[in-house]
């Protein structure tokens, strides 16, 4: 018999799941990202289709609160 915490957290954790799901405006795999340009390291640029010439790309996106 599953505990009142245990019963929570399956809960809780389901939740999270069903409003990641939800997020309609989310970038969905393979879609095609918009063109941009931005500096590496040199403060060259370097455009997204420069990157995408040399073979696939992939973006990452890190959310954080630092």
């Amino acid at each position: 018999m599953m505990g009142a915490m245990t019963r929570r957290l399956w809960l809780v954790a389901t939740l999270c799941m069903l409003a990641c799901r939800l997020r309609a405006d989310a970038e969905q795999p393979r879609e095609v990202a918009p063109e941009f340009t931005l500096p590496d390291a040199d403060g060259n640029p370097v455009s997204l289709a420069q990157l995408r010439s040399r073979g696939p790309v992939v973006l990452v996106f890190y959310r954080g609160w630092w």
